[in-house]
């Protein structure tokens, strides 16, 4: 009896079965990651549209001399909700109010308390930046 290796058949199923694992390896892990990468694209698309619809002004400020803060209203008149920001900038001091959240449609007063009464004929520096990166500036005049 004469031994002889597998025959060709046996052989070109195995070789067959071992690309087919591969190819399906390989076509897993390439539809994970276009799934993760569509994804990440439709979730970057949709905060670019929600920093574009972000709109914001600063509504009104007042400086109270018997408690010595200064009151902002910030008008949220975008269609998106915001989470701002906002510092005030007096004889070179920064006073910083972090995250606070303005629904869409929506007015809030942020209060700083300056411990002290405001130079008079001054200008104070307001800068409001939100979580997505609109800003804006504005001068308050202290009369």
């Amino acid at each position: 009896m004469k031994r002889v290796g597998l025959s060709p058949v046996i052989a070109s199923i195995i070789l067959s079965a071992m690309v087919l694992v591969v190819g399906a390896g390989v076509w897993t892990y390439s539809n994970s990651a276009a799934s993760i990468i569509a994804s990440d694209y439709a979730n970057e698309t949709l905060e670019m549209v929600y920093t574009m619809q972000e709109r914001f002004v600063i509504e009104h400020e007042y400086f109270n001399n018997n408690t010595h803060t200064l009151s902002l209203w910030i008008y949220n008149y975008g269609d998106a909700a915001i989470k701002i920001s906002t510092t005030i900038t007096i004889d070179s001091t920064d006073y910083t109010n972090n995250s606070v959240s303005i629904a869409s449609d929506g007015i809030k007063e942020i209060t700083f308390d300056v411990g002290t009464t405001l130079p008079v004929n001054e200008d104070i520096s307001i800068y409001i930046l939100s979580a997505r990166g609109n800003s804006k500036r504005e001068t308050y005049y202290v009369k």
